[in-house]
């Protein structure tokens, strides 16, 4: 009998699982300030406790690390000046899901030098 599972398949290497990454890469104290902060305001908002208007902004898709960087301090920047009328949060996507040709984006390509082919 032919073997038909996996025929195009030369070797399977096993990744790291979400807790082993969690485990290397832990979350900083801030950074999960920041999230659960950002829930938080949204659920509100959502939730008609609080008055403010969501504004989602951001790029449509990252391609440099430190442009985003720079973005994203630049729009902490006015978040804080806006901050009793609106809940801005950075849209940050790192893909181009509706580009059928070209580049992909930065989670498939990070060095933008066509390794994702």
């Amino acid at each position: 009998m032919n073997q038909i599972s996996n025929i195009r398949i030369k070797a399977f290497k096993k990744i790291a699982s979400p807790e082993e990454i969690l485990k290397k890469v832990p979350i900083t104290k801030n950074a999960k300030e920041t999230v659960i902060g950002a829930r938080m305001a949204v659920e509100n908002v959502l939730d008609g406790k609080d008055k403010r208007k969501i504004v989602v902004v951001g790029p449509c898709s990252i391609h440099n690390y430190d442009e985003a960087v720079e973005y994203a301090e630049k729009l902490n920047a006015l978040r804080k000046k806006v901050e009793d009328k609106m809940v801005v949060i950075m849209r940050a996507y790192l893909e181009k899901p509706r580009t059928t040709v070209g580049w992909k984006g930065f989670i498939y390509d990070p060095y933008l030098d066509d390794s994702y082919s």
